[in-house]
């Protein structure tokens, strides 16, 4: 396999490092390199958004463990993203008598370099190959494929084929506002091409993996029981305002943001408490704000957003395109300014690929090759790519039953077989 790596190291270790990130290019595995000229920083970046980017998105994080890695904060706040998103971790010991603390609890195995260290890139090239059938534990959260569903936050590391556009829609939100405050930032595509699951799974992780920002759950208008969306930013600023220690209730919230300059109290607030600069309210699906809200709700719930995007607030909504002119129309009869629209266009073939291969990968199931070609080739530019969530979701579900089966055909349930895994294929 080839495998994404996110090499972890002190600044001061760049001759060690350079040596193992050459170990990994020879077998042709892509990796994220902070200070390499190639695969590092480009001039612009910024820098913590980056280095959070490039987690999200690793299959593994290589540890270059030494001294100054030990005492780098920075090093630590790396590994300890890692574990919590679940990153395969691979320490590597350039200083055989130094150890991490902060690998020590999670990791049993590690590779020492020593000699003319031999024997540790034959153990790091091994534990990559191994990742592609190692397989990770999957819940109703970290599904392999959902289907037609989209994808959400905790499915972040199934997410394929969007990175560029996660990064490029985040920079979008980043960009200093106007005096006019920043406004709603449409998210527009035809129905199926993938816009709630851009926002969902690739913009709100990368926003939400940075300190200065705070990102409420999805807002889908119709969500609430009498289709208000209204009620339902009040319930989702209850919920953030209590996970962070403030004692609100539902009505508390929804009094004060009925009161003018209510919103605004609020996210300061929420901001103070969770130490953040800034609050994303997404609005998923709102093509509901004009088709199942009553004009009334939608009337005031956009006068909200108004009020709410001239401070530290900032608004994206994904759209259908055919929906996006009456979007458009109502926000600029309550005065909202709406950018100009972030267009969500078809993924090109290697993407595709990477959309079929990435989850499987992570997921320890073999995908023909053959059958690769075929599913991208009946794909097209993109956009039958609703039909192949749903042969990818449909092909999950063979594959799982066919490795119950297997292990039931196994002594003990042990571990089935590769071909079986192919077999489902």
């Amino acid at each position: 396999m080839v495998a994404q790596v996110f090499i972890s190291h002190a600044s001061e270790d760049r001759v060690v490092v350079s040596l193992v990130a050459g170990w990994l290019r020879q077998e042709g595995h892509e990796i994220f390199l902070s200070g390499d000229p190639e695969c590092g920083m480009a001039t612009g970046d910024a820098w913590q958004s980056r280095l959070f980017d490039e987690l999200f998105h690793a299959d593994a994080l290589l540890a270059v463990v030494t001294q100054e890695f030990r005492e780098s904060e920075w090093c630590a706040a790396e590994i300890g993203a890692a574990l919590v998103t679940g990153l395969r971790i691979l320490p590597l010991l350039a200083e055989p008598a130094v150890s991490s603390p902060l690998l020590s609890s999670a990791i049993t195995q590690q590779a020492v370099l020593e000699d003319d260290g031999t024997a540790a890139r034959a153990r790091l090239l091994e534990a990559l190959r191994r990742m592609d059938g190692a397989g990770v534990a999957t819940s109703a959260e970290q599904v392999v494929y959902p289907g037609l569903a989209a994808f959400t936050a905790g499915q972040v590391r199934m997410f394929f084929g969007r990175r560029a556009e996660s990064r490029r829609l985040a920079g979008r939100l980043r960009a200093p506002a106007d005096s006019a405050g920043g406004g709603l930032l449409p998210v527009v595509g035809p129905s199926g091409c993938g816009k709630s699951s851009l926002v969902r799974a690739g913009l709100a992780p990368l926003l939400d993996a940075d300190p200065d920002w705070l990102v409420l759950a999805p807002l889908v208008p119709a969500a609430s029981p009498n289709t208000d969306p209204g009620v339902e930013l009040v319930r989702l600023l209850t919920s953030a305002g209590r996970a962070r220690g403030l004692l609100w209730t539902a009505s508390q919230v929804a009094d004060t943001v009925d009161r003018p300059g209510g919103i605004t109290r609020l996210v300061a607030d929420l901001l103070a408490a969770g130490s953040a600069r800034y609050l994303l309210i997404v609005v998923d699906q709102a093509e509901e704000l004009l088709t199942r809200t009553a004009d009334t709700e939608r009337r005031r719930f956009v006068t909200v957003l108004l009020e709410a995007t001239g401070g530290p607030v900032r608004a994206v909504a994904t759209v259908r395109s055919d929906y996006l002119d009456p979007l458009v129309g109502l926000a600029g009869e309550i005065g909202l300014p709406v950018e100009g629209p972030f267009l969500v266009t078809p993924l090109e073939p290697k993407m595709l690929e990477r959309v079929i291969t990435g989850p499987a990968r992570r997921a320890g199931i073999t995908v023909d090759e053959d059958l690769c070609r075929r599913l991208v080739a009946d794909t097209g530019s993109g956009e039958a790519l609703p039909l192949l969530a749903f042969v990818l979701a449909e092909l999950a579900v063979r594959h799982e039953v066919a490795v119950r089966r297997e292990a039931l055909r196994t002594e003990g349930g042990a571990r089935p077989s590769r071909w079986a895994v192919a077999a489902a294929w």
